[in-house]
């Protein structure tokens, strides 16, 4: 059901080539030998019919073998139109016909090695065939030695790697995020160190390509990783200044010392306040004692010379001989 879903959306091709049988197009006017898109279609369902028959009746009756350029063209097309469950389906049925002991016989391998299933994936930004692919593994006795046939470092033409192609990609951090969460750690390791055949590295790539979030990524992954910590990527669909994000942390921090208060704490917090405001109140009182003592002071020598005092000749000075008098 799931591979039959994933090949409805193939009726479009037909109903479109319908409507443009009569019309010529310049890309088939230079490339003669290029078939059409209907008859790609229309070959590969026809491969793919033949292959699942031939694997229902092949304890039956005696069926030619299914040759390895056929599986070429079913899993290269299969791979460009994003069709996960029925990639895993060919892989597993070719590996089910040419395993010799426990790998698989060189001429797949290099047939693999030949279409660059995973690079494809990782140029269309397929994230869901980009992690299928770099799970897949061979199955082996020891579940400790697992075989995986599409590491993130595969070299391809030039030296090129899925990491490379997925660096010099624009929007491509959910790629760069499967690559790195390889099963074996390939990514996170090789993401500064692996050169291509001109010497530069994944990590160079997206410098030159002003990528500058990829390494970012990777860095906290990394970091992530040395302390045994999961990083979870969330994508900013929904950006908040960030003025609302602190009023909405500080809402949520005093929400949760509201919760977390008991009864007695709140007693003890009021009791604080208490004591604290009445200390307040007494730090008052030693400056509004100086100031009546100087207010007093002024008062008395306002009342004492109040006019100017006038001084007789007598000898020796009294204050009983004071006067007071008007200017």
């Amino acid at each position: 059901a799931s591979i039959c879903k994933e090949l409805r959306p193939l009726e479009s091709e037909f109903d479109e080539e319908e409507k443009i049988s009569d019309a010529i197009s310049e890309e088939h006017e230079y490339h003669f030998g290029r078939p059409k898109s209907r008859d790609e279609a229309l070959h590969f369902l026809n491969e793919i019919g033949w292959l699942f028959q031939r694997e229902r009746f092949s304890n039956v009756h005696e069926v030619p073998d299914y040759s390895l350029d056929r599986f070429k063209f079913v899993l290269t097309f299969s791979v460009e139109r994003n069709c996960c469950m029925l990639v895993k389906t060919l892989l597993d049925i070719l590996v089910s016909k040419h395993f010799e002991g426990e790998r698989l016989s060189t001429g797949s391998i290099e047939m693999l090695k030949a279409i660059q299933l995973l690079n494809r994936a990782v140029k269309r930004k397929y994230m869901s065939m980009v992690d299928l692919l770099i799970h897949y593994c061979i199955p082996s006795k020891n579940d400790t030695s697992k075989k995986y046939i599409f590491p993130p470092n595969l070299e391809g033409p030039g030296g090129i790697t899925p990491l490379h192609l997925a660096a010099s990609t624009s929007d491509s951090e959910g790629v760069i995020d499967s690559l790195t969460n390889d099963p074996q750690e390939i990514g996170l390791k090789c993401w500064e160190t692996l050169v291509d055949e001109s010497g530069q590295t994944p990590h160079a790539y997206a410098v030159m390509r002003n990528n500058y979030s990829y390494n970012m990524l990777v860095a906290r992954k990394r970091s992530d990783r040395q302390r045994s910590e999961v990083a979870v990527r969330i994508d900013n669909e929904i950006q908040l200044p960030s003025l609302e994000v602190e009023l909405m942390q500080k809402r949520i921090n005093q929400a949760k010392r509201v919760g977390d208060s008991c009864s007695k704490c709140a007693i003890a917090e009021v009791r604080s306040k208490r004591k604290f405001s009445g200390s307040r109140s007494w730090l008052h009182g030693p400056f509004i004692h100086s100031m009546l003592a100087v207010a007093a002071v002024c008062v008395c020598v306002c009342v004492l010379f109040r006019g100017t005092p006038f001084v007789g000749s007598v000898s020796p000075f009294r204050w009983e001989n004071l006067d007071y008098g008007a200017l």
